[in-house]
């Protein structure tokens, strides 16, 4: 299990990020646990906050929602034609994962984290 430090915390005061922003302890550990097909929340830019919450549902904190990205994908397809991410839909083909690069590091941990091969 990784060791996350409060030096993770102590960069991110002096970049002037709210702590709010920062996973706790627990928050990390239960991180840890979690497999690298399970949705990785804070660290996927499709996440809608910078937080895990933990109490949002993956249908509800993604932001991927294929009935809302016209910009996604081939614009001759209409939105809903567009599979959810299988994180939250384990039926569907295409894994929307976008690794947030940034919150990743800060937490040490490293992008490849959550590469699921299913």
């Amino acid at each position: 299990m990784p060791n996350h430090t409060n030096e993770r915390t102590h960069r991110l005061i002096t970049k002037g990020l709210p702590l709010d922003l920062l996973p706790t302890e627990q928050d990390l550990q239960r991180v840890d646990t979690m497999t690298p097909c399970q949705c990785p929340r804070r660290y996927c830019w499709w996440w809608r906050t910078l937080s895990l919450d933990w109490d949002t549902s993956i249908a509800q904190g993604c932001a991927f929602d294929q009935t809302k990205h016209p910009t996604f994908g081939d614009p001759s397809h209409p939105p809903q034609d567009i599979p959810p991410c299988n994180r939250l839909d384990a039926t569907s083909p295409l894994d929307h994962y976008e690794p947030r690069d940034p919150a990743l590091l800060e937490d040490g941990l490293t992008p490849a984290r959550w590469i699921c091969k299913k």
